[in-house]
């Protein structure tokens, strides 16, 4: 094993402690990584204010980068979000769980929409009213629910995958029932 000494603490650490450098004699850096991360620890909190100020003026280059290093590399992408999602996991749930406690039947509403999205069955002229009408019928389900001993589901009046006819996933096209009715119903219109 080839042991290197690091410029800044002076100890041999092995070739994996050092970052890459095609301009090095023996292609890594001078300073370890360890050293490498305390430096950059010490550079950006003193000038972090000069950093965000350069994050902001280049928030669509970055959304760019970003987007291209995702194309070209989705493994190592998939295993970043992975990761900040161990990292963050605790803080994540805590999000999630107020953002949906505060809005009833919200994730029923993204279900659907994302549902007969795949199905061609919300077209794409519905505009952002149209929308949030149906999310308002959602809302109003899981609303009302308290109010039934039943469990209540948004129905759809004239089916989406009928036999004869075929609906939309458009709020004229939306009713509540009880789960019992709408199984009785089945697909018939």
């Amino acid at each position: 094993m080839v042991l290197k000494q690091c410029k800044e603490c002076k100890v041999f650490k092995s070739k994996k402690s050092y970052h890459l450098d095609k301009h090095g004699r023996d292609g890594l850096k001078a300073t370890c990584k360890a050293c490498r991360l305390k430096k950059l620890k010490v550079y950006c909190d003193a000038n972090r204010e000069k950093l965000r100020e350069y994050a902001r003026n280049h928030k669509e280059q970055r959304y760019e980068w970003l987007k291209q290093d995702r194309k070209l590399n989705p493994k190592k992408h998939k295993k970043r979000q992975q990761a900040y999602y161990k990292t963050h996991k605790k803080h994540i749930e805590e999000y999630y769980n107020k953002y949906f406690t505060s809005r009833p039947g919200y994730m029923a509403y993204i279900r659907a929409n994302q549902t007969w999205k795949n199905h061609n069955r919300m077209p794409k002229w519905l505009t952002k009213e149209h929308k949030e009408e149906i999310y308002q019928w959602y809302r109003d389900c899981a609303e009302l629910q308290w109010l039934s001993e039943e469990r209540l589901v948004v129905d759809h009046i004239v089916p989406l995958n009928g036999k004869n006819v075929s609906g939309l996933h458009v709020p004229w096209n939306l009713q509540i029932l009880t789960n019992s009715e709408n199984s009785r119903k089945g697909n018939k219109f």
